[in-house]
């Protein structure tokens, strides 16, 4: 479980030095912006499933739902860095547990040139062990342009999904990454998914 709740604070750490190169326009940003491929479609309808009902979740500047039968085990687990959040599953799904890392930095403007930027710049980093992880279209959440990662990942022999979200709002970043097993049919993890992002409100 350490493992993987590091690996995933990993991944939001990512997001930092994303957000704070959206001000420079220097040729190595610029470099670092078309390493890898973004989104090239507009942004997508908010999702429309029903709210998560399950235990209610607060963060700087954000509040959510988890899916019901999940716990917010954040005060559980060790390596957790102060105002991350993170909610699991009470029953693992072939194995694994499902998760939800949330973190938020300071920083970011929201524009589509800073999503497209982080969104990059975070599938750069993660392509060691997660090669076919892709930069989506974006989507919305709470009304607010969002960028989305997803792809298949493997940690020594522990393989995921993980689904990436990172929401933009009164300057503030909030990166939020979910992972799954790699078993789990698309469907059912979409509609985990989905009912966090739509339970999500600024506060």
């Amino acid at each position: 479980m350490r493992s993987t709740i590091a690996a995933l604070a990993t991944t939001t750490l990512l997001v930092a030095p994303a957000l704070s190169a959206c001000a420079d326009d220097s040729s190595s940003s610029k470099a670092d912006a078309t390493q890898s491929p973004t989104p090239t479609a507009t942004p997508t309808a908010t999702p429309t499933a029903a709210p998560a009902t399950g235990p209610l979740v607060t963060g700087t500047g954000y509040e959510f739902h988890a899916p019901k039968g999940w716990a917010n085990v954040t005060q559980k687990l060790s390596g957790v860095a102060k105002g991350d959040r993170v909610v699991s599953d009470d029953l693992p799904f072939q194995g694994y547990v499902s998760r939800l890392y949330v973190r938020t930095t300071a920083g970011g403007d929201g524009s589509d040139e800073t999503l497209e930027r982080t969104a990059a710049q975070i599938r750069a980093g993660l392509r060691k062990e997660g090669p076919r992880i892709k930069v989506l279209p974006r989507t919305r959440v709470a009304d607010l342009p969002t960028a989305h990662l997803a792809g298949p990942r493997k940690e020594g022999k522990v393989r995921s999904w993980l689904d990436v979200y990172v929401i933009v709002d009164r300057g503030n970043s909030h990166t939020l990454s979910f992972s799954f097993s790699p078993l789990m049919k698309p469907a059912a993890r979409q509609r985990l998914v989905d009912s966090v992002l739509t339970s999500w409100k600024a506060r």
